[in-house]
């Protein structure tokens, strides 16, 4: 089993992911976990929300180039809004989040109410 460290607004916060992937290579972790909150607008701490996938792309190649695996991405929403219209924004994010997994070649994607 690979031991990972989660880059998030509730994980390691940093600036940017490849920031947090250095440090987690500092430190001896195998890959990373990166998350993506909805909505973001996280200017101080990394997060994928608002991400082209060619973006993300070519951080997985960065984050896979210092020798890091990465081990899923998590979708930050909660699905349990009353407004039908913010349900509608939540789940249109979790697919977002499955298409830059796609995209970065990462096989897991899980949700994380917050």
């Amino acid at each position: 089993m690979e031991l990972g460290l989660l880059i998030s607004v509730t994980g390691l916060k940093v600036p940017a992911f490849p920031d947090g992937a250095r440090r987690a290579r500092e430190l001896g972790y195998d890959c990373v976990e990166l998350g993506g909150c909805c909505p973001s607008g996280h200017d101080t701490v990394a997060d994928l929300g608002g991400w082209e996938p060619s973006d993300a792309r070519e951080l997985a190649g960065e984050i896979r180039d210092l020798g890091l695996g990465i081990s899923a991405l998590q979708c930050h929403t909660d699905y349990l809004a009353a407004d039908p219209a913010a349900v509608r924004r939540r789940v249109d994010h979790t697919k977002y989040i499955i298409d830059l997994a796609y995209a970065m070649a990462v096989d897991l994607v899980h949700t994380a109410m917050a």
